[in-house]
C-alpha cells in the first residue's frame, strides 16, 4: 500500500505532548478536594465464573444489555458472559484465518451489540455478532506493542498507539485510521524511537460520548482533548504532590524488585455525567525491597508470583470536573483496584478458597455523603 494512498487524520504526538495549537492555554487542576461531602464508592456487581484475566493487560468490555466479553488470560480466547456471570460461549478461535485471531488487543462493542476485536499480532479488526458469527475483517497495519491502548471513535475512526512499520528506523506515533475508506493506513511517524526510553511514549486513550478524544500522558499527567475531527481543543494537567513534573529519566519500576513503584497514571475514563476519572499508581507504604532484577531473572515462575503478591503499590482514584477545573473527590486504595472498562467498571481476578477462578466486576461511582 503506497503512502500516496494514505487518508491522513491529523493527530500527531510529540515527545512530551500533543500539538494542540494556541486556542487555549494548558489548564492546571489543583490538588485540593473541592467537594468534602462527596465520596468515591466501589460496589461489587457480579463475578464472572471461571474467568481469568492473567498477569498482563486485561481485555474486557460490556455491551448495552449487560453482557461481558473477556479475553481469557490462559488460553487467549474471547469469551462471553451473561449479566449474572454465567459463561455463555466462546467467540472465534486462535489462528490466522477468517474468524480467527492471534492476540486480541482491544474489544469494541457497538450499540447493536456487534463485537469488534483488534488483533495486535495480525494487524486487523474483525467483527462478530453477539451469537459469535464471524461477519468480516479489515486490515489495520499497525505493529509494536500488541497490548497498547486503542479506541474506536464515531464515524469508524480507530486511534491506537504503535509504530506504522518496523525496522531500525521505526518511530512511535499515535495513529488514526479511517475504517470506512478503501485504504487504511496510519499517520506518518512523528516521534523518533530511541533505545531504552520507551516510557516517554506511553499514552492512555478514552473516547468521549460526544465524539471527542482524551489522550493522557502516563508520567506527566497531562490530558489533551481532541474534537471529533481530531483537531486540538484543550489540555489540562493535574498538579500536586502525587504528580511528577517530568517523566522519569530511568525505566519506571512496578515495585517488583528492589525499587519502589514509580508514580504513574494507569486509569482514565469519563462517566455519563461528563466527569473524568483518573487512577494513579503510588508506592505502597508497606513495600519492602525484594531481590535485584538480575536475581529475579534466575527465579522460577512460582517464586516470581509469590514476590508479586507482596504489597507493592496502591491506587489513588480521583474524579475531576473539567469544566470547573477542580478535583471533586479522592480515594486511596490499598493494593490494585482492577482494570477499568466501560466508563466506571473495574475487573479484578480472584480465587476462591477451593481454588476456583473468577473475575469480580465492580462499579465505581461518586456519591454524596448523607
Amino acid at each position: 500500500m503506497r503512502r500516496t494512498e494514505v487518508m491522513i487524520i491529523a493527530l500527531a504526538v510529540t515527545g512530551l505532548g500533543c500539538r494542540m495549537g494556541n486556542e487555549r492555554p494548558d489548564i492546571l487542576v489543583p490538588s485540593e478536594v473541592s467537594c468534602p461531602t462527596c465520596s468515591i464508592v466501589i460496589d461489587s456487581v457480579v463475578t464472572l465464573e471461571g474467568a481469568y484475566l492473567g498477569l498482563g493487560s486485561a481485555i474486557i468490555a460490556r455491551d448495552p444489555e449487560g453482557f461481558f466479553y473477556l479475553v481469557d488470560g490462559g488460553d487467549r480466547l474471547l469469551k462471553a458472559y451473561a449479566p449474572d456471570g454465567r459463561f455463555v460461549r466462546q467467540i472465534g478461535r486462535l489462528g490466522a484465518g477468517p474468524g480467527e485471531y492471534e492476540r486480541i488487543r482491544r474489544i469494541f462493542v457497538g450499540s447493536d451489540s456487534s463485537i469488534r476485536v483488534l488483533d495486535g499480532m495480525l494487524g486487523r479488526l474483525s467483527t462478530f455478532s453477539r451469537n459469535g458469527d464471524f461477519l468480516g475483517s479489515i486490515r489495520v497495519p499497525i505493529v509494536g506493542n500488541p497490548h497498547g491502548p486503542a479506541v474506536l471513535l464515531e464515524g469508524d475512526v480507530l486511534v491506537a498507539t504503535g509504530t506504522p512499520d518496523g525496522g531500525k528506523d521505526a518511530q512511535y506515533s499515535l495513529a488514526a485510521f479511517d475504517l470506512k475508506g478503501d485504504t487504511v493506513q496510519s499517520v506518518n511517524e512523528v516521534v523518533p524511537s530511541k533505545p531504552g526510553n520507551w516510557w516517554l511514549y506511553e499514552r492512555l486513550l478514552w473516547a468521549r460520548p460526544n465524539g471527542e478524544l482524551l489522550v493522557a500522558q502516563v508520567f506527566t499527567f497531562a490530558v489533551d482533548v481532541y474534537r471529533s475531527d481530531l483537531t486540538g481543543k484543550s489540555s489540562f494537567r493535574r498538579v500536586g504532590d502525587l504528580i511528577p513534573s517530568q517523566p522519569p529519566e530511568a525505566a519506571p519500576s512496578d515495585g517488583l524488585f528492589d525499587t519502589p513503584a514509580t508514580p504513574q497514571l494507569r486509569m482514565l475514563w469519563e462517566d455519563a455525567q461528563g466527569l473524568v476519572w483518573l487512577g494513579t499508581v503510588v508506592a505502597s507504604p508497606l513495600w519492602k525491597p525484594g531481590p535485584s532484577p538480575e536475581q529475579g531473572r534466575r527465579m522460577n515462575q512460582q517464586t516470581l508470583l509469590t514476590l508479586a503478591e507482596r504489597p507493592r503499590f496502591d491506587i489513588v482514584i480521583e474524579v475531576l470536573d473539567m469544566e470547573k477545573q477542580r478535583v471533586l473527590a479522592r480515594s486511596h486504595l490499598n493494593g490494585p483496584a482492577g482494570t477499568p472498562f466501560g466508563g466506571g467498571y473495574l475487573a479484578k481476578s480472584l480465587q476462591s478458597s477451593k481454588g476456583e477462578l473468577g473475575v469480580r466486576i465492580s462499579r465505581v461511582s461518586l456519591q454524596p455523603n448523607p
